[in-house]
C-alpha cells in the first residue's frame, strides 16, 4: 500500500515535470516568435511624428485646405459680382419707353417731346373694354388727384390713355372716353403704324381678337400683355416715368427742360430720405459731411438714373449714354467730362449712401461752377 502511494506520486512528480516542460517549450516560442515581430511604439513617443499621420501633417492639410475654400470663396463672389454687373447692363438695354407720335381727341399731332421735363403716367387700354379698363382709369385718376394735391410735396402729374384698338377707337371717342373718368387724362390714338410703334417701344403687345357675327370683337385679354424686366406677364400696364427719360428723336433737352426734371427728382427724393433744404444747399456749396438722410438722398438721385452698379461703384458708361442721349449741348460736352473723371470714386462699396456721396463729391470737384446734380 504505501509502496503504490510512492509509485503514484512518482507518477504524478513525473507528469508535473513533463507539463513544465512542455509550458516551458510553449513559452519560448512564444518569446521567439513575439522578438521576430515589429516592436510596438514606445507610448510615450505618441503624438511626436512617428509613422504616416502626424499632427504636422495634418496641420498643413487643414492649412491649404482652409487656403482653398477661400480662394473658391472669392472666385465665387466673383463670379456673383460679374453676374450682378452683366445683368445690370443687359437690363439698362432692355429699358421700356420710347418716341411716340399719336392725336389727341381734337386732332392735333401729340409726340413725346411735348412731355420732356413732366412726369407721366401711362395706360395703355381700349375703349371697349368691359370691366379691367374702367377700373383700373379709376385708379389711375385717384392717385393722380392724391399725388397733386398732397400738401408737403405736390407732384403735377400728366395721365395719358393710350388706345391699342386704332380700328375702332377714334380720336373722338377715345377724348369722350378719358372724360369720364377725369377731365387730365389726355386721350391718344392713331392708325395701326403709330399705335404699334407706341405699343412696341414700352413693351406691350397686342391683337384683336376673333370678330362675332355681327362683325364685333374685343382685344383678347391674354393677348394683350407687358412684359416686365423679371418676365413675368400683365394685362394692362401702368408706367409712372420721368418725361425728362423719354428717348428722343429729334434732339436732347433744353437747359430749362433739364431742370425741370431734375426738380422733379428732388421732389421725389428729399421726402423720401428726409434730407433738409439745408443739408442739399450745402453739398451744393461744397459741404459733403453729412448725416445718413443727406448722403441717401444722393444715393436716390443717381438711382434715378441708373448710375449705381449692384455693388455700389460708379456706372459712368451708362452716366455718359444719359448725358449723349438727354443733355442740352452746351451742357453736354463738361458733364461728359466730368463723369469720365470720377470713373474710381468710389472707396466705401460696402455702404450705397457713403458710395453716393463719394461720386456725387467727385462730381462736384470737378467742376463746382457747374454742378449739375439736384
Amino acid at each position: 500500500m504505501q509502496r503504490n502511494i510512492y509509485i503514484h506520486s512518482n507518477l504524478i512528480f513525473e507528469a508535473g515535470k513533463e507539463r513544465l516542460k512542455l509550458e516551458a517549450f510553449k513559452h519560448g516560442k512564444a518569446r521567439q516568435y513575439s522578438e521576430q515581430l515589429p516592436k510596438r511604439r514606445n507610448e510615450s513617443k505618441m503624438g511626436k511624428g512617428v509613422g504616416p499621420i502626424t499632427w504636422k501633417n495634418l496641420a498643413i492639410t487643414s492649412s491649404l485646405g482652409g487656403i482653398l475654400l477661400v480662394f473658391m470663396w472669392y472666385l465665387k463672389k466673383e463670379k456673383e459680382t460679374a453676374q450682378e454687373k452683366e445683368r445690370a447692363r443687359m437690363l439698362g438695354k432692355a429699358a421700356i419707353g420710347g418716341a411716340f407720335e399719336l392725336v389727341d381727341s381734337t386732332g392735333k399731332l401729340r409726340n413725346s417731346q411735348d412731355f420732356i421735363g413732366q412726369w407721366v403716367l401711362l395706360y395703355f387700354g381700349f375703349t371697349h373694354c368691359p370691366d379691367i379698363c374702367p377700373d383700373e382709369l379709376e385708379k389711375m385718376a385717384e392717385a393722380v388727384d392724391l399725388l397733386e394735391n398732397d400738401k408737403e410735396r405736390p407732384i403735377k402729374i400728366q395721365p395719358i390713355f393710350i388706345s391699342v384698338d386704332p380700328n375702332r377707337d377714334t380720336p373722338e371717342l377715345v377724348g369722350k372716353y378719358c372724360k369720364e373718368f377725369s377731365p387730365r387724362l389726355l386721350g391718344l390714338t392713331g392708325n395701326e403704324e403709330q399705335v404699334s410703334k407706341a405699343c412696341k417701344a414700352y413693351r406691350v403687345y397686342f391683337s384683336a381678337g376673333p370678330k362675332d357675327k355681327d362683325k364685333d370683337y374685343i382685344v383678347s385679354d391674354n393677348v394683350l400683355k407687358v412684359r416686365d424686366r423679371s418676365k413675368a406677364a400683365m394685362k394692362l400696364m401702368w408706367i409712372l416715368v420721368l418725361g425728362a427719360a423719354l428717348k428722343k428723336a429729334d434732339g436732347a433737352m433744353t437747359e430749362a427742360q433739364m431742370k425741370a426734371a431734375l426738380k422733379l427728382i428732388r421732389n421725389v427724393c428729399q421726402p423720401k430720405n428726409k434730407a433738409t433744404d439745408a443739408q442739399i444747399a450745402a453739398m451744393h456749396n461744397g459741404d459733403w459731411n453729412q448725416d445718413k438722410n443727406g448722403m441717401c438722398y444722393m444715393n436716390c438721385v443717381l438711382n434715378y438714373y441708373k448710375l449705381q452698379l449692384p455693388d455700389n461703384s460708379f456706372d459712368w458708361e451708362t452716366g455718359l449714354k444719359v448725358v449723349e442721349s438727354q443733355a442740352p449741348p452746351s451742357m453736354a460736352g463738361f458733364i461728359m467730362e466730368t463723369i469720365t473723371g470720377c470713373k474710381d470714386a468710389v472707396k466705401t462699396r460696402d455702404d450705397k449712401c457713403k458710395a453716393a456721396v463719394e461720386i456725387t463729391k467727385c462730381l462736384y470737384d470737378q467742376n463746382p461752377e457747374k454742378y449739375f446734380l439736384p
